[in-house]
């Protein structure tokens, strides 16, 4: 699951922006370490060579090469290719996120919309809750590798499917007839399933919803139809995350951001040496081109990172974490109690207008918040 650090930087100051650098997991620093510690080590042996094994014409050939290939990094538009590469990798990686799936909304209006609360209304809801999650299961199967390492085939999806979904034996059943055969679900691989089924539990859930209104827990067309808007909007969520793992970034993007980048420091691992012929002030250590390669690999790594927000990452999105959470809140939501509002109190009505209703004096608050006026009250134009 991403690593979060909300509370951390609550309130800004200057400590607390320092202790968010020294966090690991997830950080730049795991991303950057290994590459950082060969170069140093690189440049190190380099360096020694340079100047305890190599004799004067040699030292003067090398200074020639340093020179050469110190002036040829300068030509490396490095920033503009980076920057670009990761702001379209950001950009994808944010339209996943909100294309994750949530059925909040779904839950709240078929609740909404059938408020009765006898067994055959909770029973058709939750079926509509089954057929949904077993949806968003098929898709994920297709694009978080936690789910697919769980699930590698139907036939695991059916076998925890009284555990998971609590779906009965009327689910295989259904599932047989869309695979068009029992001995489907033997075999091993199910590669067909994901990326062409999953709207068939949608499909159920539109059935699902059709049959709520013919026996009258639907009380309106109207209603029926913002469902299935909901739906089809779902639908299109679960679709674009398909999309988006079924076309990645194009290949040849990342190698030349790749390449481009680790190229550039292994053509510095040389040209970076301080050599006697620039009359500098040797430093041994070169602390400039060390600070470049912790930014720009760092740089890079964050968008390696997010290539796959569905993958085994620090900062990758758990599937199976989502899936279990849209399952259980929608279980909580469907409940009796979460769906039941209390009564009113007799004297709520009686609330005189300086009474507070939740019991807060903005004018005595530590953090009063002002009202909203324009940007220009008060002021003389």
């Amino acid at each position: 699951m991403t690593v979060t650090y909300g509370y951390d930087i609550a309130t800004a100051t200057f400590w607390r922006q320092w202790r968010i650098l020294l966090y690991f997991k997830g950080s730049m620093w795991k991303g950057v370490y290994l590459e950082v510690t060969a170069w140093i080590l690189i440049y190190t042996t380099i360096s020694l060579v340079y100047h305890t094994c190599l004799n004067d014409p040699q030292r003067q050939t090398f200074e020639k090469i340093v020179s050469f290939l110190d002036k040829l990094n300068d030509r490396i538009p490095l920033t503009f290719m980076l920057g670009f590469y990761v702001t379209n990798v950001a950009s994808r990686w944010w339209t996943i996120i909100m294309n994750i799936g949530f059925m909040d909304n779904l839950i709240m209006m078929a609740n909404s919309y059938m408020s009765e609360v006898d067994e055959r209304s909770r029973h058709i809801k939750k079926t509509f809750l089954r057929y949904m999650c077993l949806a968003q299961l098929l898709v994920y199967r297709k694009c978080s590798t936690a789910v697919a390492k769980l699930y590698p085939t139907v036939k695991s999806i059916v076998n925890a499917g009284a555990v998971i979904l609590q779906i009965n034996l009327y689910f295989k059943l259904l599932l047989q007839q869309v695979l068009h055969t029992k001995s489907y679900l033997e075999k091993s691989e199910s590669d067909y399933i994901s990326d062409e089924l999953f709207w068939t539990p949608i499909n159920w859930a539109m059935s699902v919803v059709s049959e709520a209104r013919y026996h009258g827990l639907i009380l309106s067309d109207k209603a029926v139809q913002q469902i299935y808007d909901a739906l089809t909007e779902f639908n299109s969520s679960q679709l674009t995350l398909l999309v988006y793992n079924w076309i990645p970034v194009p290949l040849a993007y990342t190698q030349v951001a790749s390449v481009t980048v680790r190229c550039y420091f292994l053509v510095a691992v040389i040209g970076r040496q301080y050599v006697r012929s620039r009359q500098q002030i040797d430093l041994y250590v070169p602390f400039q081109t060390i600070f470049q390669l912790i930014l720009y690999i760092g740089w890079l790594s964050v968008a390696e990172a997010m290539l796959n927000p569905l993958g085994d990452d620090d900062d990758d999105f758990d599937g199976l974490w989502w899936i279990s959470r849209n399952f259980s809140k929608a279980l909580e939501m469907l409940s009796e109690s979460n769906t039941t509002p209390p009564p009113l109190q007799a004297n709520l009505e009686k609330l005189k207008e300086s009474d507070s209703i939740l019991s807060i004096n903005p004018s005595t608050s530590a953090n009063s918040i002002p009202p909203t006026l324009p940007s220009i009250t008060g002021k003389n134009i």
